[in-house]
């Protein structure tokens, strides 16, 4: 129990403060000691913890002292007949009660009250409220209802129609209709020979060697062209089905990409495929050529140094050649 000049100095206010000033100057006190801005420093978290219940216990027997003083013209802290023993042993004739030592960084306002004398009576009107709700809407086959008190009246402008006593028959879902442009599924896939080569049969100038795997479920176009500073783009182009592979032979040395269009059944006349197209596109490689000549017995021999390539369309495990997705408009721009 602190006497009423330690309460003063501890809440930091006048011995003239009003019940107002108490108020708000505690709530400022409690937000600058409050231990949750210390979370980081264990030692000053726990210094914050004991000057906030020091705090607490002079408000609450500041606070106790004031409503018991409220009518009396006597200045807060003296008594009458002797002034100079409360100043030493505190107040004269007044009981403080026994505070806790929890703290509140928030002061309650009225409904905050309300809620914790009479919180029976919301939790029993909650609860009530909650088996309504459950009552109406908690049987998902039934239809929806809507509680009787909310409910619109209506004006019946004619003889009322009786509902009938049995439930119709669910009606079936119809199937969407499929697009018009691609149907769902091929009737007879048309697949061309391996190696074909419908855009031309390209040009065949060198002796690099690139084979080509196809291990994925569609059929393959491949389209093998050629770029930066050659004048001629698409070099090659070849007809790989599911599951084959090809070696396209006599290749000229450059800077190459691969186009490839995915797809099933080809269509001859639109030189594309009729169903499940999609498209990619790997990254630039190199296909070198070196020629050298060698002397020998009777004179000298031209040698060459090509480049032989395996690709795959179909991921495997380790593989060290990207691709990545493109368009159509980009596939057919050579």
């Amino acid at each position: 129990m602190y006497n009423i000049k330690k309460i003063y100095e501890i809440l930091g206010l006048n011995d003239n403060a009003s019940l107002e000033e108490v108020k708000q100057n505690y709530r400022d006190l409690v937000k600058i000691w409050h231990p949750d801005r210390f979370n980081n420093d264990l030692r000053l978290q726990k210094k914050a913890s004991e000057k906030l219940i020091e705090i607490n216990r002079a408000y609450n027997e500041l606070c106790s002292y004031m409503e018991s003083h409220r009518n009396n013209p006597i200045k807060y802290g003296e008594s009458s007949n002797d002034k100079d023993d409360n100043k030493e042993n505190g107040i004269r004739g007044n009981t403080f009660n026994q505070v806790n030592e929890a703290y509140s960084p928030i002061y309650p306002s009225d409904t905050l009250k309300f809620i914790k004398e009479y919180w029976y009576l919301v939790l029993t009107l909650f609860i009530g409220f909650t088996i309504i709700i459950f009552q109406y809407y908690g049987d998902k086959s039934s239809p929806k209802k809507s509680l009787p008190f909310l409910e619109k009246t209506q004006k019946s402008t004619g003889p009322t129609k009786r509902e009938p006593t049995e439930k119709p028959e669910p009606i079936a879902p119809v199937p969407p209709k499929p697009k018009a442009d691609i149907p769902l599924k091929p009737i007879n896939p048309v697949s061309l020979p391996l190696g074909s080569s419908p855009f031309g049969g390209g040009i065949r100038s060198g002796n690099s060697l690139i084979t080509i795997d196809n291990g994925t479920k569609d059929d393959a176009l491949v389209k093998l062209f050629r770029f930066k500073d050659y004048k001629e783009k698409l070099i090659r182009n070849f007809y790989i089905p599911a599951g084959k592979k090809f070696t396209a032979n006599k290749v000229p040395q450059g800077e190459y990409k691969l186009k490839v269009a995915f797809g099933n059944d080809w269509d001859r006349k639109l030189r594309k495929f009729n169903y499940n197209r999609h498209f990619s596109m790997t990254e630039p490689f190199d296909i070198t050529e070196t020629k050298w000549t060698e002397p020998v017995e009777e004179g000298y021999i031209e040698r060459t140094r090509y480049t032989k390539m395996n690709i795959t369309l179909h991921k495997v495990m380790y593989g060290n050649f990207k691709s990545h997705e493109i368009n159509e408009e980009d596939f057919e721009n050579d």
